[in-house]
């Protein structure tokens, strides 16, 4: 670590009864351009640095009313003084003093008469070292709260047997900056510190920013805590947290947080971090890490086995393509098949997209199971004469590789006439212009669209005018209620006469029941789909 050192910043504080050899080790740092305090005896020395700020102590062995020996222990005894460095100066040269030296706590060992280069390099290679201490503390501090931050609490739990903290994080804390500005905030969030060392109820406490919007109360604990205890502390820091004002006269808010006690000793700060993420993402006010994290961990076993599961059907060409029929109300005939993706397990049974889908597009599997379903399906249906549709998200339409092989796919296999897409609103869409412009290349084909999930994402007004749909499916959850639920009915009345005026077919997906059925052809909707008509299978019949 390279760093400059000033001479004129650092005290030394030189210990010795003798006036003569404090005048001499004195003239010799003064040349140095350090700063000198002298003390006559050890209790002088104990209470110099006490009060002043010291770099490094120059300590006399033998001196009257306390000598240096225990001058330093004491000194020792002095948490914020420990990390001082100390040269210990004696006239005996025997083993017996340098092993007292150092069980008392001195750092190093220097004999009369001194030699003034001896000195001078033991002293710079002590105050190098005590700067490097001061960095490293000051790495640790929060610049502008001046309390520990998180590199701070990791060592501390490092050196813990039984750690203990409640994690918190403001809510809208960018619009807390967008209001007050960064120095209205830091006065705001400075007062909520403050307060809560003044009524936080645990002994022995430490306050420590995380980040900018994250803070934690935390404690050593002489035993493992027990939950409902630290429930009880979480709980009432909410309580005196939660919905007060903070701030000045000028700069002041009602601050709303998330709270999370953890006492779990592994990875501590890891999993407390985790456990709030996971809270604020629940919409949870105030919960104990043990109990988030349990739930954590059954998720990340039944992700890790899905993965696999994942990857066996994969490879032993389990990801089948199932076919939906989608009736036609008008020709009372079967128009298309949707063709949806399955797991096929070892019991022949097959496993919905709804238990797989998501985890697979969280790891590296998705692109597979897209490309698996592409040349599946098209294979399927070469030698048929139906139309069908397929399904891309925003995910596929902006992965530039699945989509140069679909369109590979569709070279070899000439099916533009007779194919569908129907674009899911699953994901957020990053690039309104790269799916517009995929819809038009498509359209350019001969290839028709499908707006799915009518209500959301894609199929608000603006998008469906842009994107010029050929179909509008209608969400299976609208169409779920549209029997007993009048605002359910009155959308999907709205959808049709949209579809109607702007010359788009409608499709309502989800029809379960014949009352759903009836009441579909009631509003007249184009087309049905759903397990009133038929379920998914794995085959078609001509």
């Amino acid at each position: 670590m390279n760093f400059s050192i000033n001479n004129k910043d650092v005290t030394i504080l030189i210990a010795d009864d003798e006036p003569t050899n404090r005048f001499i080790i004195k003239s010799f740092l003064k040349q140095e351009g350090y700063n000198i305090l002298e003390a006559k005896n050890g209790f002088e020395a104990v209470e110099l640095a006490k009060n002043n700020k010291i770099d490094v102590i120059l300590m006399d062995a033998m001196m009257p009313e306390m000598d240096g020996f225990e001058a330093i222990k004491e000194i020792k005894k002095i948490e914020n003084l420990q990390n001082i460095p100390i040269l210990m100066i004696t006239a005996l040269d025997s083993k017996d003093d340098k092993v007292k030296a150092f069980e008392s706590g001195a750092n190093d060992f220097i004999t009369k008469p001194v030699d003034k280069d001896e000195l001078l390099l033991r002293v710079k290679s002590f105050v190098k070292m005590r700067c490097l201490y001061i960095q490293n503390v000051k790495a640790r501090i929060d610049p502008i709260y001046k309390v520990p931050n998180l590199q701070a609490l990791r060592d501390k739990v490092d050196k813990s047997l039984n750690p203990v903290g409640i994690f918190f994080q403001i809510k809208e804390y960018d619009s807390l900056v967008y209001l007050y500005g960064i120095e209205g905030t830091k006065i705001i969030i400075k007062d909520m510190l403050n307060y809560i060392n003044t009524h936080c109820p645990v002994e022995n406490k430490e306050i420590y920013v995380i980040s900018e919007d994250r803070f934690a109360v935390y404690w050593d604990n002489d035993d493992e805590i027990e939950l409902d205890v630290l429930e009880y502390f979480a709980k009432k820091l909410y309580d005196n947290i939660n919905a007060k004002t903070f701030g000045n006269n000028i700069f002041k808010n009602d601050l709303k947080i998330t709270v999370i006690g953890n006492s779990i000793k592994e990875h501590f700060v890891q999993i407390s971090l985790l456990s709030l993420k996971e809270a604020i993402r629940k919409n949870i006010a105030c919960i104990i890490s043990n109990n988030i994290y349990q739930e954590m961990t059954k998720n990340i076993e039944h992700t890790i086995k899905m993965i696999e599961l994942i990857d066996k059907s994969i490879q032993n060409e389990k990801i089948v393509p199932v076919y939906q029929p989608i009736f036609d109300v008008k020709t009372n005939k079967i128009y298309k098949y949707e063709c949806l993706v399955r797991i096929q397990k070892d019991d022949g049974s097959l496993m919905s997209p709804f238990f797989f889908l998501d985890i697979a597009k969280r790891s590296d599997q998705y692109d597979l199971i897209t490309k698996i379903m592409i040349t599946k399906t098209f294979e399927y249906m070469k030698d048929k004469k139906c139309e069908f549709s397929i399904n891309l998200s925003s995910l596929d339409i902006e992965n530039k590789n699945t989509i140069k092989f679909l369109f590979e796919k569709l070279e070899k296999y000439k099916l533009h006439k007779r194919l569908i897409i129907e674009l899911l609103e699953d994901e957020t869409i990053h690039n309104f212009d790269e799916v517009l412009s995929f819809i038009k290349e498509l359209k350019q084909m001969g290839i028709r669209v499908a707006i799915d999930d009518y209500g959301s994402g894609y199929s608000n007004l603006e998008r469906i005018f842009q994107f010029e749909p050929d179909f509008i499916k209608i969400d299976g959850s609208i169409i779920k209620g549209i029997v007993d639920d009048k605002t359910k009915e009155a959308i999907t009345k709205s959808a049709v006469y949209l579809a109607k005026e702007i010359g788009v077919k409608t499709i309502a997906e989800f029809v379960a029941d014949k009352e759903i059925y009836d009441k579909c052809i009631e509003i007249d909707v184009d087309f049905l789909q759903g397990y009133y008509i038929s379920e998914p299978k794995l085959e078609i019949k001509d």
